[in-house]
C-alpha cells in the first residue's frame, strides 16, 4: 500500500544574438524534481530530490541565399523513475523478479549536431547532409540475471560508454519537363 508524490518546477532561459548570415541562440532549462514514496503499511518513506540540468547551443550560417550550415549542442538529464528507484521487491511472478535499485544516479546524454542544406533554384537540386554525435554518462540500464532455478531477477544500473553516431545524406534532383523528381 503506497502513496506518491511527484513534484516539479521548471524555469528557462534563453538568448539569441543575429549579426549578417549568422546567429547564435545558447540557453538553459533547469527541472527541480523531488520524488517522495510513501510505504502506508511499513510507515516508512523514501525521498529522492533532482535537478535537471539541459543546457543548448545552436550556431547557424547562411552560406548564401541557398545554402545554410548548423552546428548544435544539445545536454539533457534523466534522473531514475520512482519504478527504477524504489527499494521494493515487485512479486507479481514468482519466476521473475524486478528490485529497484535505489543507488542510480541521474544520466547526463551529450549530443553535438552539424548540418549543412543547399537548394538550387535553377538546376531544381537539393542536397543535405547531417552528422551527430552522443554520448551518456551514467546511462541506467536494465540488469538481469537469472538463478539456478531459472528465475529472471531484474534491475538498474548505471553504465558509461554509451556511445551514438548518426548520419544522413539527401539528394534530390528535378526534372520538370518530365514531370520527375530523382
Amino acid at each position: 500500500n503506497f502513496k506518491f508524490i511527484n513534484f516539479s518546477n521548471v524555469g528557462k532561459i534563453i538568448t539569441q544574438y543575429k549579426v549578417k548570415n549568422f546567429s547564435i541562440s545558447t540557453g538553459l532549462e533547469a527541472t527541480q524534481t523531488n520524488f517522495v514514496l510513501k510505504d502506508l503499511d511499513q510507515q516508512s518513506d523514501f525521498d529522492r530530490n533532482y535537478l535537471n540540468l539541459s543546457p543548448s547551443t545552436n550556431l547557424f550560417y547562411k552560406i548564401n541565399n541557398n545554402s545554410n550550415l548548423s552546428v548544435n549542442y544539445n545536454g539533457y538529464m534523466q534522473q531514475p523513475s520512482i519504478n527504477q528507484i524504489q527499494p521494493v521487491r515487485q512479486l507479481n511472478n514468482p519466476l521473475f523478479q524486478v528490485i529497484g535499485n535505489s543507488s542510480l544516479r541521474p544520466s547526463f546524454t551529450n549530443n553535438f549536431g552539424l548540418s549543412y542544406n543547399s537548394f538550387q533554384f535553377s538546376t531544381d537540386q537539393y542536397i543535405s547532409g547531417y552528422f551527430s554525435y552522443g554520448f551518456t554518462n551514467n546511462a541506467i540500464v536494465d540488469t538481469e540475471i537469472v538463478d539456478e532455478f531459472n528465475k529472471r531477477i531484474s534491475s538498474y544500473t548505471n553504465l558509461n560508454g554509451n556511445n551514438s553516431i548518426a548520419g544522413n545524406v539527401y539528394y534530390s534532383k528535378g526534372f520538370p519537363k518530365l514531370n520527375f523528381r530523382f
